[in-house]
């Protein structure tokens, strides 16, 4: 069968050249119902430009959510930065589109494979990205797909990479009960994070049995991250109740708090042991260096290009265990506290 060309698509769909060459590399200036028909009669020719088919070049496209500002985000970055390199190595370029791009774009994956020439996605779980995923999955054709963490309990995507942020938040609780830490306060984001959820669940299920311990729970919203550690600084700094130690399952607010303490005359160890998460640059050069339960970003990455191309070659048995947290041991926990 003779290839079609990007003429006969436009005479098909009833359109310019321009238009459909706009519609195919995913520039504006189409009307969405006029670039949703160019879509439409591309589906239903099975078109693929020949640029593409003759450049031979593999592509997966990442997703970065509404929350990620940039891919500067130390986690995000880092993890982002691991799949490259695993995808470089594998032979495969990479393509970047932050969520707004990707609903103007297409209403499924077909859609995404088919205007850019990707071969599958991968991306960060929150709600915009993880519907988007599902409805990938409804479709037949559908794209690999990878999402590192999940935006609920509903864990109905197959390429879903989570971390063990349960273990974590327990393992972090466990080390401060073995120092002899017994006046507990637990900081987070409101609990529709279901990775803060599960750290503080963890927590929780730590001190659960222990007797003689008290666990405070102070909740914030999720943007404003530095202010809100320095308000909470700022209001146990006029505690006549203060705990002994803190966990803070967010590593900006941690460091927020960390810097607070400092300026408030409140050092640390020695007024409050400290916890953090995430362990980006903020929580290792402050001073004193926070101890962390830290991602383990470059695995992740790896892991996740590791499942993306399991499912590009159709491989079976390869399974996405949790990753586990690594405990990072620095100086803003006083041992053996009395």
């Amino acid at each position: 069968m003779q290839e079609l060309t990007v003429y006969e698509i436009a005479k098909m769909a009833g359109v310019s050249v321009a238009t459909v060459s706009k519609v195919l590399n995913n520039r504006s200036g189409v009307h969405a119902k006029t670039a949703a028909k160019v879509r439409r009669v591309l589906a239903e020719t099975g078109f693929k430009p020949r640029w593409s088919a003759s450049a031979g070049i593999k592509t997966v496209a990442f997703i970065i959510p509404p929350y990620i500002d940039s891919l500067t985000d130390n986690y995000s970055g880092r993890v982002f930065a691991s799949c490259f390199e695993a995808l470089r190595r594998e032979g495969y370029a990479t393509l970047c589109l932050n969520q707004m791009q990707v609903d103007q774009l297409c209403h499924d994956g077909v859609d995404l494979g088919l205007t850019l020439s990707v071969s599958g996605i991968i991306t960060f779980g929150n709600p915009a990205t993880y519907d988007f995923c599902r409805r990938i999955y409804s479709v037949r054709d559908r794209l690999p797909v990878v999402v590192i963490g999940r935006a609920s309990d509903d864990d109905q995507i197959p390429g879903n990479l989570v971390k063990d942020d349960f273990m974590a938040g327990y393992q972090a609780a466990e080390l401060l009960l073995r120092q002899n830490h017994r006046d507990f306060m637990i900081a987070s984001p409101q609990m529709n994070n279901i990775d803060h959820r599960n750290r503080v669940n963890g927590i929780l299920a730590a001190l659960e049995n222990e007797k003689d311990v008290r666990c405070r729970h102070e909740t914030y919203d999720v943007g404003r991250l530095w202010n809100h550690g320095e308000k909470l600084a700022l209001k146990l700094s006029g505690s006549n109740e203060r705990p002994d130690c803190l966990i803070i399952t967010n590593g900006v607010c941690c460091a927020g708090f960390v810097s607070s303490c400092r300026v408030l005359n409140m050092p640390i160890p020695e007024t409050f042991s400290v916890i953090g998460f995430e362990d980006g640059d903020e929580l290792t050069y402050l001073s004193p260096p926070v101890t962390a339960m830290r991602n383990p970003a470059v695995e992740i990455g790896e892991k996740a290009v590791e499942l993306l191309l399991a499912q590009l070659e159709k491989k079976a048995g390869i399974v996405a265990e949790p990753i586990k947290h690594q405990l990072i041991l620095r100086h803003s926990v006083r041992l053996n506290f009395t």
